[in-house]
């Protein structure tokens, strides 16, 4: 299994040298200066464009969090890259046109997002912002006080340095925390939450129905996923338990890919109602 690295926004001074690898990784250094860790010729790769472009123009921003099956860790491997039309994706304090893996995501692969995008811009003509913060295999706590806290933090505030507010959050997580006490995960996900709203984010949250580990849904986690979707401003995303096509039992191959970004759009569509409104 290819090994998971932990890309995360920060405003630190990007590294010139792209393919620089030391033989000591702290974990903290990977989070702060991703480019030095990342060998990856769709990562180092990407194209830069002026934030202001984005921003001047009509846009939609999307924020997705949470872990592997967010992340890039579905999809075929390798995959032929493509660019989306009037996708971007906003990392540090710079923008880049989209392409997998996404920036502010561990691992190698693809995530859903990207084609989520892709779909949004098409139905609303407007341009599409990804912003990502997403770990694969890490407990919700770990969003509370942990690593993938300070990711979330340190994103959080470089999109608002950058100009952009979501319109949507997607917090796509949950197996890491199967077996714990009746309770205890939807009293997390409400703290983070909190962060998000603490951080002057008032754009609803999507939750989705995702338990699935190897073939096997968790009907107890699934039941706490539900209950979560009745918080305030937050909505029920996909039952992605429905996917059967999975490489290993658990994360996505390419055609549960394609289906669980499909599944999505339905059902945020459902609350913004793109196909029933003309664009503007």
């Amino acid at each position: 299994m290819l090994r998971k690295l932990v890309v995360a926004l920060t405003f630190a001074v990007f590294c010139t040298n792209a393919h620089a690898k030391p033989s000591i990784q702290p974990l903290e250094d990977v989070v702060m200066h991703p480019q030095r860790y990342i060998d990856s010729v769709n990562i180092s790769g990407k194209e830069q464009i002026d934030c202001n472009y984005i921003k001047n123009r009509n846009n939609f921003v999307i924020f997705a969090s949470g872990q592997s099956l967010i992340a890039n860790t579905n999809g075929n491997f390798p995959w032929e890259r493509t660019i989306p039309r009037n996708v971007y994706e906003q990392w540090g304090a710079l923008c880049y046109k989209a392409n997998a893996p996404l920036y502010g995501a561990s691992d190698t692969m693809q995530s859903f997002v990207l084609l989520l995008a892709e779909y949004i811009a098409r139905a609303t003509t407007k341009d599409v912002v990804i912003n990502m913060a997403a770990i694969g295999g890490t407990p919700v706590g770990e969003f509370i006080h942990g690593t993938a806290n300070s990711l979330l933090i340190t994103q959080l505030h470089n999109m608002k340095q950058a100009g952009f507010l979501p319109d949507l959050v997607i917090w796509e997580h949950g197996q890491a925390d199967i077996g714990r006490q009746s309770g205890q995960y939807a009293a997390d996900v409400k703290a983070v939450i909190g962060i998000f709203r603490q951080n002057g984010v008032t754009a609803p949250i999507f939750v989705p129905t995702d338990t699935t580990v190897n073939w096997s849904a968790d009907e107890a986690l699934r039941q706490e996923q539900q209950s979560i979707q009745g918080f305030e401003n937050v909505f029920p995303g996909p039952d992605i338990d429905l996917v059967r096509y999975r490489y290993d039992g658990t994360h996505l191959d390419q055609k549960g890919l394609e289906i669980q970004a499909a599944m999505w759009f339905q059902a945020l569509d459902q609350h913004f109602h793109w196909h029933s409104r003309p664009a503007k």
